[in-house]
């Protein structure tokens, strides 16, 4: 087998580790905590050179992750997205393409300026 193709499977078999982690997670968090895949219980070992394993115990706990009894609290403080921040960020968009123009054009002018207007001076 080549080397690119076992390291994709590798990666793909992490990525299904972690997956199963996140329902294990998900069905705690709902209540349903006695009904957990034995895939979550026990992770599964893979062999790779340059990935690195990933091990129960590098899991976040579920106090890290943040399961209070305010769940909207946390989504807020996770997601924290500022309506401000799109709209300045369009007038800044809009004030750089303001700027970049008149820069382009007071270099076209100083450009045409040197070209035809100074030898005329120079005279």
């Amino acid at each position: 087998m080549s080397e690119p193709l076992e390291e994709l499977r590798a990666q793909r078999a992490l990525i299904k580790q972690h997956l199963d982690w996140l329902d294990a997670q998900i069905q705690q968090a709902e209540g349903s905590g006695g009904q957990q895949s034995p895939a979550a219980e026990q992770p599964t070992a893979v062999k790779s050179v340059d990935a690195p394993t990933a091990t129960a115990a590098d899991a976040p706990t579920a106090t890290t992750v943040g399961t209070s009894t305010a769940p909207a609290a946390t989504n807020a403080s996770i997601f924290d997205i500022d309506e401000n921040h799109s709209a300045s960020s369009a007038s800044d968009l809009k004030k750089a393409q303001i700027g970049c123009v008149l820069f382009f054009a007071v270099g076209t002018l100083l450009f045409l300026f040197l070209l035809f207007g100074l030898p005329y001076l120079m005279d």
